[in-house]
Order: structure tokens, then C-alpha cells, then sequence
């Protein structure tokens, strides 16, 4: 996670007549394709809903939250057969630098030879789930980096003309790259604290970021117009202007009818809504979109594949299609806020330091808590009628790893937030832990920090 030497600058910029900088007004239409989470939503009779509802009543954010449901209730009916008969979405965390974890479990994951193989730690009957039966990828924060990559790794169909396997292959090695480049770490420089609270309104200069990401949603963007309906992709992102937590929907975005919407301007939005959901509130800058200001969706949500699941209209489609609910979950990061290189110890009586270790407290309980709430909305919508399997890294594996990388890793101190060396570390560990088959997979009761932070 972030260095919280954020909270040193902030204060000092709250001292001096509070460093405001204007707002642009930002990107402009992209709100039509995102949808604010609303979990107190009732009916007309004051049932409770739960699911999507706009808060919005003018512009961009006035459409029916209807439109998101009847894209999902389509994409479900949709879904190709198969055996078990599941819809399978995958679920992505945030977590920075901790995002290698991830790249490496997907890779190793579309490694892993099939024969023979069970998927499900609750249930040993459950045959092998290989990534073209992915249906939905949702992301925040890193993941949300991830899940347009994803989406198209999970190809079942040519593109273009080129084979779903050479589609799913090269953009695997895309998001390998997208980890352990050497330019890594020059996607976030840091700036001078002092300059960063007077003139800016990030410690970080992420400018390297976004014309990556810009530059790879015009070059995806093709790619992901040719996948199927049923293949979703959604992102999280925070309004802190009004608190309310919105899933972009980016294949009803790049879908949109070119008369409404041309390409360029579905590029633009496509990018804004990855960098809106891992805009890191005070490291990275925030983004403008139809005049709203946008964070990092793991402000409030570590995960949010199951939110839309509490909607009524959603889990009859899933009943109507005989589907099971198969949801996979890849942490991208170690579930303590415990570092992997010390064991816990004191923290010196400093107002840096006590604010460090208390949003580290923070960050990791949002996390824990969108681990516990993933699985709850799981049992008390469908009961026992589904499955569900986690993977994250603890910081045992880290330190008792034998990889090179891992051990200069934990025996080196650095302050970077994208540091070259770890991050090879965490995708070795995803990817060897993904050809470890079953048992590379959790039950949920079987994650100890869960355990020890819910019962």
C-alpha cells in the first residue's frame, strides 16, 4: 500500500489556507455507463432491494439504474453450456504493486494442463475451470487496471481472426509485461512533498500511468468490442463528492452505438474509468468525469463481485438459466497489515508513524471486510447453492520464499511503491501457486486472517 508520508503533506497543506487547486470539469459522457451502489434501495411496497439506484437527477447520470440490470439479465441468459452449469466470475482486488501477485496467478492459471484436475477447495467433485469459462471479471484499484487484459485472456472464440488461445496468450504476456517491465517504476514519481501540497493535488506525478493506459485502450479497445455480450467486464470507483461507490460497466461503454458514442470518446472514458477506480486518494491524482470527482473504488470496497448479486431481477435470471453462482476471488495482496519483511513491533510515538500504522489498520480491514462481505451476500442470497474459492499471498510464503527475488526482497528496505524486485518476487509466487492446481485455491473458512478477524 501507499507510504503514508501523504499525511505529513496534508497537514502542513491544511496549515497554510488549505493548497485548493481548480477542478477541471473532466472527461465528459462517461457517467452514462456508471452505476452508484445503493444497498438501502426499496421497492415501492419498502422491500428491501439492495443493488443499483442513481443518485443523480441531471446530465450524464440520469438514466434508469434498469439498464445496467437488463445488460446483466442478457449477459446471464447468454452464457454459453457447459458442465458443472455455473456463471463464473472472477473477482480482482486492489493492492498496488501487490497486482504482480495477481498476474502471475492468471498466467499460471492459463498454464496449468487440465486433465485431471479438480478447481474447488469446498468441493472436490467440481471439475476444472480453465479462463475461457470466466463470464464476468470485476476490479478495483490494481485489479481494475487488470480487468480489460483479463476479459480478452479469457477469449473462447477467435478475434479478428486470430485463435481464442492466441488471443488469451497474448494478452497474458501484456499483463505480465504490465508488471515486471523495467520501466515499473517510473509509472509513479514521486514529487517534492512541499511542492506536491502548494501545487498539486497528488504526491505522485502519475502522468508515465496515464499515457499507458490511454495508449492501451486505443490499442484494446478493438478487442474488446469483438468479445460476447455475455462476457462482462466492471470497474469500482468512489465519488467522494457524495460518498456513493459506482460500477462501470466498459463493454456497455465500448458497445455503445458509434452514433451515440465514437470511438474516440469510448476510449477516453474506458481509460478514465481505470484510472478513476486506481486513483489512490492523496498519492495519485483524482479524476474528473461529468464534473464528479473520482477515487479509488478501495476506498470503500477491496471487492465487489457480488454486490449486483442482491439484486431480485439478477438472481432470477441466474435461477432461470439452472446456473450456479462460481465465484473466484485473486487478493492481490497479503490480508495483514503486517509487513512481510518484519514481524509486528513498536510504533514510534510520531504523528507520521501513528498515522501510518493507522491507515495500514484501515486499508487492510476494508480489505478483510470485502473478503467477509463477498462470501455473506453469497450465503444469504443463494444459501449453500453455490461455490466460491480465494487466493492471496501471506507474508510466511514471502519470507520462506527461495526465490531470489524474494529473499533481496525481504532483507532490503525500500520506500518504493512499485519496487521492480518484489514485484518479480509476487509473480513468481501467483504463478507457481496457480500450476499448484486445487491447492492453489482457499475455502473461505480456511483463510486465518479472515478467520481471525470475523470469528
Amino acid at each position: 500500500m501507499v507510504k503514508i508520508a501523504a499525511i505529513a503533506s496534508s497537514l502542513f497543506c491544511l496549515g497554510i489556507a488549505g493548497c485548493v487547486q481548480d477542478r477541471p470539469d473532466g472527461v465528459a459522457g462517461c457517467g452514462h455507463f456508471m452505476y452508484g451502489y445503493n444497498s438501502t434501495t426499496h421497492d415501492v411496497s419498502g422491500t428491501p432491494l439492495g443493488g443499483f439506484e442513481f443518485s443523480r437527477s441531471s446530465g450524464s447520470f440520469a438514466q434508469s439504474d434498469n439498464e445496467f440490470v437488463r445488460n446483466l439479465q442478457a449477459a446471464i441468459a447468454a452464457v454459453s453450456a457447459r458442465q458443472p452449469a455455473t456463471l463464473n466470475i472472477l473477482a480482482l482486488s486492489g493492492g498496488g504493486q501487490w497486482g504482480a501477485y495477481g498476474a502471475g496467478f492468471l498466467n499460471g492459471w492459463s498454464a496449468l494442463a487440465t486433465a485431471g484436475s479438480t478447481w474447488s477447495p469446498s468441493d472436490p467433485t467440481v471439475p476444472y475451470i480453465s479462463r475461457q469459462d470466466i463470464d464476468m471479471v470485476t476490479g478495483v484499484s490494481t485489479g481494475a487496471m487488470q480487468t480489460t487484459l483479463v476479459l480478452v485472456g479469457s477469449a473462447d472464440a477467435p478475434i479478428f481472426g486470430m485463435p481464442a488461445g492466441q488471443v488469451r496468450a497474448e494478452a497474458d504476456e501484456i499483463l505480465k509485461d504490465s508488471y515486471l517491465n523495467s520501466n515499473i517504476s517510473a509509472l509513479a514519481r514521486k514529487r517534492n512533498i512541499l511542492n506536491a501540497a502548494l501545487f498539486h493535488d497528488s504526491l505522485y506525478d502519475v502522468s508515465v500511468l496515464e499515457d499507458i493506459t490511454r495508449q492501451k485502450a486505443d490499442e484494446y479497445l478493438p478487442k474488446f468490442e469483438q468479445m460476447p455480450q455475455r462476457k462482462r467486464a466492471y470497474v469500482g470507483t468512489l465519488d467522494i463528492d457524495d460518498g456513493v461507490f459506482y460500477v462501470a460497466d466498459l463493454k456497455a461503454m465500448t458497445d455503445a452505438p458509434s452514433t451515440v458514442f465514437n470511438e474516440s470518446q469510448k476510449s477516453k472514458c474506458l481509460s478514465e474509468s481505470l484510472l478513476a477506480s486506481s486513483a489512490i486518494p492523496i498519492a495519485f491524482p483524482p479524476r474528473f468525469i461529468d464534473r464528479h470527482m473520482f477515487v479509488d473504488g478501495g476506498a470503500r470496497f477491496g471487492l465487489f463481485s457480488t454486490i449486483f448479486l442482491t439484486n431480485n431481477d439478477v438472481v432470477q435470471a441466474i435461477r432461470n438459466k439452472n446456473l450456479k453462482v462460481y465465484v473466484s476471488v485473486i487478493i492481490n495482496g497479503n490480508q495483514s497489515s503486517n509487513s512481510y519483511k518484519t514481524e509486528r513491533g513498536t510504533v514510534p510515538n510520531g504523528l507520521v508513524d501513528i498515522a501510518k500504522a493507522s491507515m495500514s489498520n484501515g486499508v487492510d480491514q476494508i480489505y478483510k471486510d470485502s473478503v467477509y462481505r463477498t462470501e455473506m451476500d453469497l450465503n444469504n442470497t443463494f444459501h449453500s447453492d453455490y461455490l466460491s474459492r480465494y487466493t492471496y499471498v501471506s507474508n510466511d510464503e514471502i519470507r520462506n520464499s527461495p526465490i531470489a527475488e524474494c529473499v533481496n526482497s525481504v532483507k532490503t528496505q525500500t520506500e518504493d511503491e512499485f519496487d521492480p524486485r518484489f514485484m518479480k518476487c509476487l509473480y513468481q509466487l501467483g504463478y507457481n501457486k496457480a500450476l499448484s492446481g486445487r491447492a492453489g485455491w482457499q475455502a473461505f473458512k480456511d483463510i486465518p486472517a479472515i478467520q481471525a478477524s470475523h470469528f
